[in-house]
């Protein structure tokens, strides 16, 4: 989704915008570790389409479903 056009509701849906957004997600655990939040509402272990970030099998890379 980083850098991509979306149409954006106000959260009372009287106003509308189209504007390039970005998101950064990441998770803690209890013991610090920290990883990045890569994709939502996804299958494990499936990557499809939207390509990611930390070693995404088979790829990284945006793909066609």
């Amino acid at each position: 989704m980083n850098g991509r056009s979306r149409f954006i509701f106000s959260s009372d849906g009287s106003k509308s915008d189209i504007a390039s957004v970005s998101t950064y997600q990441k998770a803690a655990s209890s013991d610090g570790s920290v990883r990045e939040v890569d994709g939502f509402n996804r299958k494990p272990g499936l990557i499809r389409g939207c390509g990611g970030t930390g070693g995404d099998n088979p790829t990284e890379e945006p793909k066609h479903d």
